[in-house]
């Protein structure tokens, strides 16, 4: 070989294939005394944004624990191969007949999804007896972040009949893409009516935008409505809800009295009593209420409507007018005002008169049969009830009086 190799130099157009050659020979003499051995590597590992973790690397070794080891993770992407020296530590074995268990490993200090990529774990120990070259797999590493922040907010007022949006945000997550879900009033809401969109954070995080479009009604007001995310990587699903402010205008108004009973849009007051009338409406924001007509002189800007004594001039037809920015409407109520012998009373003196006239008509009702059953019709009369006056009746007792006098004697 050697002398074929003297003789190729000895020819000036053959040193560029020599000089070929002899590298090849030079590598080919290297790989035959390199010895490789695998090493094992777990093939996934995750963590948490923010968080240590570590990579590791264990092989069995023959030689002696005293070998000097060269070892090494590296990670290797489009632009470049990234290195990091690591020592290598061995336990020797128990048994000479039996390997040393040898272990590197490398820790990546407050993780974040820059750090992810495929870890290879690589050791050299050089020997008189042979280069020893060690390599593993590689571990690929996974890191995740579970949301900061998640809230629902409408993007305007919600309106009864207007269209609206809910927005779900959901911020500082990784990876991207998590499952979204929204319930209204327990039910879920169809995918239609849902847009997501994300947009990625300085620190590699993902923001997330999910909204909700529909259109509210006077039902929907104080309901709740839930957006729920996930991913396969988070721990627990992420939730947030809120209750649906829905504003509308007035939709009832009512009147009602807490002195009398309200019939048919009226209602009957004595001359002289109480009145309390109450104008309640629903509606959101509350609707401002006003008095007119009646004898209310003034704007009456309260629910209640209060007459300490009523007069005959408060009757008529009072309107109850309810407006909020939504909408108005109006009821009305007619207040009849009456005296007390019309509605049925009477005043003290009237009851005394009465108490007074009885026992003086039954007296002459007496008198007037008792003299019938006695055949006796003075002064001519034939229906004494009705022609007889008062002062003939107490004539006629008089004498039929002191005609049972006579005979008693």
């Amino acid at each position: 070989m050697v002398a074929w190799s003297l003789h190729i130099m000895s020819k000036q157009r053959w040193t560029p294939l020599f000089l070929l050659y002899m590298g090849w020979l030079v590598e080919a003499m290297d790989a035959a005394d390199t010895i490789h051995l695998l090493a094992h590597q777990p093939p996934q590992t995750e963590a948490e944004m923010g968080d240590n973790v570590s990579v590791n690397c264990t092989f069995n070794y023959n030689g002696n624990t005293s070998d000097r080891m060269f070892g090494k993770f590296y990670v290797q992407n489009s632009h470049q191969k990234k290195e990091y020296p690591v020592d290598v530590m061995c336990q020797s074995a128990v048994s000479s007949d039996k390997p040393s268990a040898c272990h590197l490993s490398h820790t990546i200090v407050n993780a974040s999804p820059k750090d992810e990529n495929v870890y290879l774990c690589e050791v050299h120990i050089p020997s008189s007896e042979g280069n020893i070259e060690v390599r593993g797999h590689g571990t690929n590493l996974s890191v995740y972040a579970e949301p900061s922040l998640t809230v629902i907010q409408p993007l305007s007022p919600l309106v009864s009949g207007s269209e609206a949006t809910l927005e779900c945000r959901v911020h500082g997550f990784y990876p991207q893409n998590p499952s979204v879900m929204w319930f209204h009033r327990g039910a879920p809401v169809p995918p239609s009516d849902i847009t997501n969109h994300s947009t990625q954070n300085n620190d590699g995080t993902f923001t997330l935008h999910s909204r909700n479009k529909f259109s509210p009604t006077v039902e929907d007001h104080n309901t709740e409505t839930v957006c729920q995310v996930s991913h396969p990587v988070w721990r627990y699903n992420k939730t947030a809800s809120i209750s649906l402010n829905v504003s509308y205008g007035p939709i009832t108004v009512n009147v009602t009295s807490d002195t009398d009973a309200v019939t048919n849009g009226s209602v009957r007051v004595t001359n002289g009593s109480s009145l309390i009338l109450r104008c309640v409406a629903d509606g959101n924001p509350r609707p401002g209420t006003q008095w007119l007509g009646g004898s209310i002189k003034t704007a009456h800007h309260e629910e209640t409507l209060h007459i300490s004594e009523v007069k005959k001039e408060d009757g008529g037809v009072y309107l109850c007018v309810v407006k909020n920015e939504y909408g108005e409407m109006n009821t009305s109520i007619t207040l009849l005002v009456t005296d007390r012998r019309a509605n049925g009373k009477v005043s003290n003196r009237e009851a005394l008169y009465g108490l007074a006239v009885i026992p003086v008509a039954l007296a002459l009702a007496i008198i007037v049969i008792s003299l019938q059953k006695r055949g006796f019709y003075p002064l001519g009369k034939v229906n004494p009830f009705e022609e007889l006056s008062s002062s003939e009746v107490v004539v006629l007792y008089n004498e039929q009086k002191s005609h049972k006098a006579r005979s008693e004697h």
